[in-house]
């Protein structure tokens, strides 16, 4: 198989020159710039929160005695991705944890190692500050999350997941 001008033999253009940046203050540009990406995210999934909603979600998260965090992952300063992590403690893990909210990925840049990237940089966050694991939870269906996962060796389980709105 013959590889493309930038080097993908299936033809996709992978991202090289993505840079990923750590948000965990309220910053009015990039506020703006987490809701675009969590909202198209909403319409993927069929929810139906709201932009305003949304963004009220991202201030709650950002505020200051709060423990998340925001990975936005720039191509030549465009946005393509967010992944968006609490850090939790828990007693089956042995201390603080990393819960992986959402990961979303701009529809036009999908499929071409973003997801994969922005995965491995809360990884390696997390092993730089001393998290015990990481934890996550995808649809049932959604297979690409799921190989997305299993891609850095997570333990897939058969859980139920409880939920009651308050």
């Amino acid at each position: 198989m013959q590889a493309t001008p930038n080097g993908a033999p299936d033809g996709r253009r992978y991202i090289y020159k993505m840079k990923i940046i750590e948000i965990n203050n309220l910053d009015t540009e990039e506020i703006q710039i987490l809701t675009d990406l969590l909202y198209q995210q909403m319409l993927d999934i069929n929810s139906k929160s709201s932009r305003s909603a949304i963004e009220s979600s991202i201030h709650n998260a950002l505020k200051p005695e709060s423990r998340a965090l925001f990975f936005l992952a720039k191509e030549d300063e465009i946005p393509v991705g967010v992944v968006f992590v609490n850090i939790c403690s828990g007693i089956e893990s042995g201390g603080d944890y990393v819960w992986i909210n959402e990961i979303q990925i701009s529809p036009d840049y999908r499929r071409k190692g973003i997801g994969k990237r922005l995965l491995k940089h809360v990884l390696d966050w997390s092993r730089r500050n001393k998290m015990k694991t990481v934890l996550g939870v995808t649809g049932l269906i959604n297979y690409s999350s799921q190989a997305l996962f299993k891609s850095e060796n997570f333990d897939i389980e058969d859980t139920k997941w409880m939920n009651k709105k308050i």
